[in-house]
């Protein structure tokens, strides 16, 4: 099955921004928009198939019919069990907690609880975030400081920097704070309880709902939650760099940079990017746990050998469906593997998953998506004119079925790859 393009379900959170419009190119007459829900089967935000023969219809409808596209892995079984989001922070969001799985299925009526994981794509300077409390509490000591206005001292809070990732278990206390832009892979779980609001009213000018008892319930008050930076596996081939982000019951998370193809014009970079079309990423990890904004942890593709690499192969994954965010660029998918290529990533002491080098080229795989006629705009959904291929560019957001054999990539992109 080709992979295709998705179009997210919005959402105005008074919170919200309007960056995933000026930066991602996302279209919604909802302001402020607050989060793009990418690939989502969640009720409360269903995304739609926006290329190919199920284009108009809802992701959720797509997969209840053909439950194959998901693979055959127990993270498959029952559905799809992630959601995926952009989340544009103008402001502080609640102070909130999550329940795990145990607690939602028995308190909520069979739902899923809620771990997520954050990939920031940018961060204004002095930008934080709430991860957890800075020392041990009770719950009742975190009632009498919410009674008392004392709560704020508690909390721990995190510096932030672009390509910072942060792993949040259900039950951690926690925030985004304002000045933020991430992408969020989370369980399929619309459930958070609200434990602090910074006493702001809602739209309808009355105060925002709070559940600190579910939020007690629930929360970690032991103020141990480790905040370092994880320790990332880096893969590499010729034109493609796959960063391990996360992994573990929920899903798997990459960060990938794609350097394949001659270069053809710009392919929608963002404004702060290098010479060699991407900015840096991350930053070395000091004492504290973060690096420095626009720190030593670079991964450099400028002098990956992109001259003589037209494509590189992702393999079939027949366990798992992956999807792909693109968060920066502009790239093509093509069906069907290059001469040369057909060795799998796992022969090639790969992570299933990340990408190895093609030899010949795929049809039209070469070509990238501003020398293809795709308007300047970012996030547009456009199918490939050639037989096969599917163009995809920032902004834009790829489901790969696990049906799909395997795709050669091209393109000057960063993207983050998720699988089950």
């Amino acid at each position: 099955m080709t992979p295709f393009l998705l179009s997210p379900a919005g959402k105005d959170y008074i919170w919200g921004g309007e960056r995933l419009k000026t930066l991602f190119g996302k279209v919604s007459a909802l302001s402020p928009l607050a989060e793009s829900w990418e690939c989502s089967v969640h009720p409360d935000g269903p995304s739609q198939v926006a290329s190919g023969a199920f284009a108009g219809r809802s992701l959720a409808e797509v997969l209840a019919e053909h439950p194959e596209f998901l693979g055959d892995s127990p993270s498959a079984a029952g559905g799809l069990h992630i959601l995926v989001k952009l989340i544009d922070a103008k402001r502080d969001l609640s102070v909130q907690v999550h329940p795990d799985d145990g607690y939602a299925f028995r308190e909520e009526g069979g739902q899923q609880g809620k771990t997520e994981v954050w990939y920031v794509l940018d961060a204004e300077p002095g930008a934080c975030l709430v991860f957890g409390l800075n020392r041990a509490a009770t719950a009742e000591e975190l009632r009498l400081s919410l009674e008392n206005g004392t709560f704020e001292s508690l909390l721990r809070r995190v510096p932030v920097h672009r390509g910072d990732v942060f792993y949040i278990p259900s039950g951690t206390i926690h925030a985004i704070g304002g000045g933020i832009l991430l992408a969020e892979v989370q369980q399929n779980s619309n459930l958070t309880y609200r434990l602090y609001d910074y006493g702001r009213l809602g739209k309808d000018g009355r105060p925002r709902e709070l559940h600190i008892d579910k939020a007690l319930a629930v929360a970690d008050l032991s103020g141990a939650q480790p905040v370092r930076q994880p320790l990332r596996a880096l893969r590499y081939r010729p034109g493609f760099v796959e960063e391990l982000l996360c992994t573990g019951p929920n899903f798997r998370v990459s960060h990938c940079r794609l350097l394949a193809g001659p270069p053809a014009g710009d392919v929608g970079g963002t404004g702060d990017a290098g010479g060699d079309g991407f900015g840096a990423v991350g930053g070395g990890v000091g004492a504290d746990g973060f690096g420095a904004a626009g720190g030593a942890a670079v991964i450099s593709v400028g002098d990956a050998g992109a001259a003589s690499v037209t494509d590189v192969l992702l393999p079939a994954l027949p366990e798992s469906y992956r999807v792909l965010l693109c968060t920066d660029g502009a790239g093509v998918l093509s069906e069907g593997a290059s001469a040369g290529s057909a060795e799998p990533a796992s022969a090639a002491g790969v992570p299933d998953g990340a990408g190895v080098l093609s030899e010949g080229t795929s049809a039209g795989s070469a070509e990238l998506a501003s020398a293809a006629g795709v308007p300047d705009d970012a996030g547009v959904l456009s199918e490939g004119a050639v037989a096969g291929t599917l163009r995809f560019r920032k902004g834009d957001t790829v489901f790969i079925p696990a049906t799909a054999g395997p795709l050669a990539l091209s393109g000057r992109a960063e993207f983050l790859l998720i699988r089950g």
